[in-house]
């Protein structure tokens, strides 16, 4: 999710409170629950049998008053970020002890088929499963409208504020950029590899471990491969390739673009636009304007203009980055190590 950096910061005076909304009215939308409507693997293969209808009312849990689940099972620590759709919190299980990030939607369904787009994000969660490049679920449930996903916790936050905190002068060492190039690149194999797009890769939906391992992570957009251009999934305009603009469909070589961006971006330590000439031609092939500076080897220029190629059927596959000689040596070398974490530039074999 898109996080306003305004509420990135920890909170100091307790937990923070969460914000009353009016509960929409019952019985109108079969999603919206005076109970926690657990969105579990075996309820969206009920759902995609019975092709997209309503599911039977849960007569068992009565029309009683229920308590809230997040408040019931988790104690707030912290305000993670706030978008335009969702806001995350960073919560103690007080079932297990341990912590988790929790993305909750600001609003609640606006009617059956919004909470059918809205819980595709969680269906497609359960596909990616545990992976070590992805963001993993542990839970989702729906209550009175509001959707909740309890996620893994990244705790060193996203690739955004940390490059915004460690790329103010210069760009990072080579080296370290191989190994964020590798270990992105494995996630999206592993997402392309179910048939999915990701289709908002960006660096503020790629997350740090606390051993500074790289996971992609906010599915809202992600969807199966190829995609209509009239199916509304339009990601981050600063990343998004350009046949999402005018192909009619559109898949795989789309999150190749926006990884190539991500790239260029740490690569020559520049601000991406979001529109105008200089945004045009990144997406019409034209480089002229960027400094990748003398200190960057042939090869990463290189394969990262591979990556910006205007077509899409030119662009090198995801299997084609992880068979390139330094990202297969990265894969090789240092699997158990995060790509932001200590790592001597001797031993990196770049």
């Amino acid at each position: 999710m898109d996080c306003d950096p305004d509420f990135q910061t920890p909170t100091t005076n307790g937990p923070p409170r969460i914000v009353s909304f009016t509960m929409p009215q019952l019985g109108i939308n079969p999603l919206i629950t005076s109970y926690p409507l657990f969105l579990t693997p075996q309820f969206f293969t009920e759902l995609h049998a019975r092709k997209g209808r309503p599911p039977e009312a849960d007569k068992t849990h009565g029309a009683g008053v229920h308590s809230d689940h997040l408040e019931q099972h988790f104690r707030i620590t912290e305000r993670l970020g706030r978008g335009s759709f969702a806001e995350a919190f960073k919560v103690q299980s007080k079932v297990d002890g341990r912590c988790y990030a929790i993305k909750k939607t600001i609003h609640p369904f606006a009617g059956y088929k919004d909470g059918l787009n809205k819980m595709s994000e969680v269906d497609v969660l359960w596909q990616v499963g545990s992976h070590p490049y992805c963001v993993g679920l542990m839970a989702a449930w729906v209550q009175y409208g509001y959707m909740y996903l309890q996620m893994e916790l990244c705790e060193a936050g996203s690739l955004d504020a940390y490059l915004e905190d460690n790329c103010r002068d210069s760009s990072l060492e080579e080296y370290r950029i191989w190994h964020i190039l590798a270990e992105i690149a494995q996630g999206l194999k592993h997402i392309q590899d179910l048939g999915l797009v990701h289709l908002d890769l960006k660096p503020a939906n790629i997350f740090i471990t606390r051993t500074g391992a790289l996971k992609i992570g906010d599915f809202g957009l992600a969807a199966r491969a190829p995609v209509s251009n009239h199916d509304d999934r339009e990601g981050d305009r600063t990343y998004i390739a350009p046949e999402i603009m005018k192909a009619p469909t559109f898949g795989k070589p789309a999150d190749v673009f926006s990884l190539g961006l991500i790239i260029l971006e740490i690569t020559a330590n520049v601000i991406l636009p979001e529109n105008g000439p200089y945004w045009h031609k990144l997406r019409e092939g034209d480089l002229g304007e960027i400094d990748f500076g003398q200190e960057i080897s042939p090869a990463l220029v290189d394969l990262v203009k591979s990556m910006l190629d205007p077509d899409p059927d030119m662009r090198p596959t995801v299997d084609a980055i992880l068979g390139h000689p330094y990202v297969a040596q990265v894969c090789a070398a240092h699997a158990p190590l995060g790509a932001l974490s200590v790592v001597d530039p001797q031993d990196s074999g770049l």
